[in-house]
């Protein structure tokens, strides 16, 4: 079992907090907690400082701490599922995420999609080392999405994202497309690195299309994407949510939908 769990504090954690309390209440439980105080500020890609951290090995599972009303702001709902797609990424889909309400409730709405699968714990939870101690243990089968995708926030460059087909699998082009923000460049290049130079094929900018009843703004490619190779995009700003997959072929194209806020 991992021995360490990394917290996201939304509020500045003081002796008298529960998250602070938390920390110290898992010592007896052979628990090391590390972690940070989250900062709400998109356009400098705050939400990306601690990855390195959290993305250690030695780190079992992640907690999202912090009172309804900073969980419900959309650019810290944005910010956090930026965190979970990159943590999803690199440490597996399946990777434990619990969401630690302090204080009130999440009420009816639905949380974004990369925190859709996040164990929630309402302010009064009991037991709580127990759980943390059972997400640490519980042994995760893999889980393969349909796709790949990847980010890389870079200070000097911006947002960009990796988006492509999952191994054994092509597609005829892609489309990325993003509600709210904006796209401001887009490549294609081989997987896992962000191409020097790209060939596009047929690039498409400004497309306005509407799927599953939400406005998109994309861009988009007919480059042949085999599984080795991945459509890269640059986006900034607020979004509520992000439309990618192959380039359509028809009125009624598969495309996947993550709702970031």
């Amino acid at each position: 079992m991992k021995k360490k769990i990394w917290i996201t504090a939304l509020e500045e954690p003081t002796v008298s907090t529960p998250v602070y309390k938390l920390s110290k209440s898992l010592v007896p439980y052979g628990i090391k907690a590390e972690g940070h105080l989250y900062q709400d500020n998109l356009a400098s890609l705050a939400w990306s400082a601690p990855l390195s951290g959290l993305q250690s090995p030695e780190v079992g599972a992640w907690l999202i701490a912090g009172k309804a009303e900073s969980l419900a702001k959309p650019t810290v709902r944005q910010g956090l599922s930026l965190m979970a797609l990159d943590l999803q990424s690199r440490r597996g889909a399946n990777f434990p995420i619990l969401l630690w309400v302090t204080e009130g409730s999440l009420g009816a709405s639905p949380l974004p999609t990369p925190l859709g699968g996040a164990l929630c714990l309402p302010a009064e939870a009991k037991g709580l080392e127990a759980k943390i101690v059972a997400q640490l243990s519980i042994p995760r089968p893999k889980v393969s999405p349909d796709y790949r995708l990847s980010l890389y926030p870079l200070l000097q460059l911006g947002l960009w994202v990796e988006v492509g087909p999952a191994d054994g699998h092509a597609w005829s082009g892609a489309l990325f497309g993003t509600s709210g923000g904006e796209i401001t460049a887009h490549g294609v290049g081989p997987r896992d690195r962000l191409p020097e130079r790209a060939v596009l094929s047929y690039p498409m900018e400004g497309l306005k299309i509407e799927h599953q009843q939400q406005a998109y703004t994309a861009w988009a490619v007919q480059n042949p994407l085999p599984a080795d190779t991945s459509y890269f995009v640059r986006v900034k700003g607020s979004f509520s949510g992000l439309v990618f997959g192959s380039f359509p072929e028809s009125d009624e194209p598969e495309l996947y939908v993550l709702r970031l806020q």
